[in-house]
């Protein structure tokens, strides 16, 4: 999601990869549906403001992505459309750890905006590392 979490768990997977030479994948999901969910928006035509969303969020990806120093770590970058939960169970099918940031909520906002880690802590069929900014205060709401 491109927060400071975010950043910080691509941090330790490039770490990890340069210890032991291995490929980092980087995905970055756009959730449309969980955009619109809940709004009572039904039967509005938003394709035009959706697809300005998308196209902002995926150039900010790519100037986020190409603003990283890889420093030699063999990478590849992928943007896709999605549940975050379900594109990411995917792509770790091909992968040896998964590893993420988490924002670090906990009651209502947890339970109103969900959590992409706890879901894949649940979820995962692979390992899953869960990476969090330490200066960061636990959000009670």
């Amino acid at each position: 999601d491109m927060s400071s979490e975010s950043r910080r768990a691509l941090g330790l997977a490039c770490t990890l990869a340069r210890l032991d030479a291995c490929h980092v994948r980087v995905l970055h999901a756009f959730d449309a549906a969980a955009m619109l969910g809940g709004l009572g928006l039904e039967g509005i035509d938003l394709s035009g403001v959706l697809e300005e969303r998308l196209a902002s969020s995926r150039a900010e990806f790519e100037a986020e992505m190409s603003a990283v120093d890889w420093n030699g770590v063999a990478h590849e970058v992928e943007f896709v459309e999605g549940s975050p939960v379900d594109s990411i169970r995917r792509a770790a099918r091909g992968c040896d750890l998964v590893v993420m940031g988490t924002h670090g909520r906990t009651g209502l906002s947890a339970v109103l905006l969900g959590s992409t880690a706890y879901a894949m802590l649940k979820h995962a069929e692979k390992p899953v590392l869960v990476v969090r900014d330490p200066s960061r205060r636990f959000q009670h709401e």
